[in-house]
């Protein structure tokens, strides 16, 4: 299966992004762009706050937007990433978005109105996932019920602890960064044991030390940790595509013990 999006909202909200009438989306639409604590909307600052999810015209908008992306450009595409506003901050402070749950809450039931139009409008399935990830506000497990035709369609949801401690393995309770993370795998796999979770890893990001024996015990160790909380796929964020070098040992037994736990 070819899997490709990533933080494709970002890329469509762009607010000086043309729409078919030649106004850009924030003259159009500024109300589609989530609303800051302070209660004011600025073109400068629209997409540091997460969007304006409780709004149907803009869901609507997107999901045809995202059918026609999926129709052309990524027509042989069988997997999209469905992601929030990378670094957005805070979900939109409306009332009709406060009713709607945390920031997980609504960015399923985005990922739902979507899959809904896909269906109907799209002729042939594709897997929707978005992230549990700290800087779109959807670290913390939804309070509300999943969406069923999420579970139906096989989407689901990346874990990514991006500003996770690798001096401790993650269920560390002692660790003062890992116990908000390993509380959140925990909540996510009690929350929402109907839907798939994957675990997102950076063991090969670049910022790391690049000698493997630092993640020598921790990947499989960490592997199995997030098998028995529930997550049902691995994948990583960043991958060093040239120039592996020693690194090469570090992909290795990451690939590894994410085919085959029992390695």
């Amino acid at each position: 299966l070819s899997r490709t999006g990533g933080h494709l909202l970002q890329k469509l909200m762009d607010p000086n992004a043309l729409m078919l009438d030649g106004r850009t989306i924030w003259e159009a639409h500024p109300e589609w762009y989530g609303l800051p604590a302070n209660g004011k909307r600025t073109r400068e600052r629209a997409i540091r706050t997460q969007l304006c999810l409780s709004n149907k015209e803009l869901t609507n908008w997107l999901s045809a937007e995202i059918c026609e992306i999926l129709k052309t450009s990524m027509k042989d595409i069988d997997i999209l990433d469905l992601w929030g506003l990378d670094g957005g901050g805070k979900t939109c402070s409306c009332p009709n978005c406060i009713d709607q749950g945390n920031g997980s809450d609504q960015n399923l039931k985005l990922l739902s109105k979507v899959q809904d139009y896909l269906a109907t409008h799209l002729d042939r399935p594709v897997i929707l996932n978005t992230v549990s990830y700290d800087n779109s506000d959807t670290m913390v497990a939804p309070t509300l019920p999943v969406p069923q035709n999420l579970v139906d369609t096989g989407c689901f949801v990346i874990f990514y602890p991006i500003h996770r401690c690798y001096c401790h393995q993650l269920k560390d309770s002692t660790c003062t960064l890992n116990h908000i993370y390993n509380e959140a795998v925990t909540n996510w796999h009690k929350n929402a044991p109907k839907l798939s979770l994957w675990a997102g890893e950076y063991y090969n990001v670049s910022r790391f030390e690049d000698m493997p024996l630092v993640f020598g015990k921790m990947i499989p160790n960490e592997l199995r940790y997030y098998l028995d909380n529930g997550c049902t796929g691995s994948t990583y964020m960043h991958n060093p595509s040239p120039n592996w070098g020693i690194r090469a040992l570090t992909q290795l037994l990451h690939t590894q013990y994410s085919w085959n736990i029992d390695t």
